[in-house]
């Protein structure tokens, strides 16, 4: 990734990796001691790492109990998918209204390189389809003019997929996905429909949330 020049960096983001991909599994401790052996480096960045991971939700601090991975619940579950829909639907609606015709061919573009995975006679791995899936995503919402409410969709994201990654077996096995939602998704879109790109994206988001839930209880015991 560009941008990582600090060891506190490359923790943040070898710990946020970790989190959002289950290697670090919801309520797991994270001593010092065993974030040193981890990590490879010494406690200040580690120490800081952990304190800008507690503002992504990801973390928390339990007192004098020390850093741990944050717990799931069904409730932050569903708070998490209502408030990144709405995050998303708004980020959408700005970016429809203020784009120009480079976002257009931005979008364009995304959706093609998302298609050639997506429309592949071999199905893709997970992380095969992630990278342009992601891709695809910020391009929808790039013409939105408000970084703060960009650095918000990026926080829940993560979570979002975090949830996913907890929930489905999604490196286990090629994946199966509906490109024709994306392509729907993108004609709306381009053609400022405002109102049915906003409810496309909010099933396109939301479908899966019942599962995902249920799933979360079964493996991870989640209350």
């Amino acid at each position: 990734m560009t941008g990582i020049t600090t060891l506190a960096d490359r923790c943040y983001i070898r710990l946020e990796t970790g989190i959002v991909r289950g290697e670090l599994l919801p309520g797991a401790k994270l001593p010092m001691a065993m974030l040193r052996t981890y990590l490879n480096v010494g406690l200040s960045p580690i120490r800081e790492a952990l304190s800008r991971l507690m503002h992504t939700g990801l973390v928390v601090c339990e007192g004098n109990k020390g850093f741990c991975v944050s717990s799931i619940s069904e409730t932050d579950v569903r708070d998490l998918y209502r408030t990144f829909t709405q995050i998303q639907c708004l980020t959408l609606r700005q970016s429809i209204e203020l784009g120009g015709a480079e976002w257009e061919a931005q979008v364009v573009a995304a959706l093609h390189l998302l298609s050639r995975v997506e429309c592949a006679e071999i199905l893709p791995s997970y992380e095969e389809w992630n990278v342009p899936n992601e891709a695809f995503h910020r391009a929808l919402i790039g013409a939105c003019d408000s970084p703060s409410l960009l650095k918000i969709s990026d926080e829940l994201w993560l979570r979002f997929e975090r949830y996913c990654r907890l929930a489905f077996d999604l490196e286990a096995v090629p994946l199966r996905v509906n490109h024709d939602e994306h392509a729907r998704l993108a004609k709306l879109v381009l053609s400022r429909d405002i109102d049915s790109a906003c409810e496309l994206l909010r099933y396109h988001i939301c479908d899966a949330l019942e599962d995902v839930i249920k799933l979360l209880k079964t493996k991870h015991g989640m209350a």
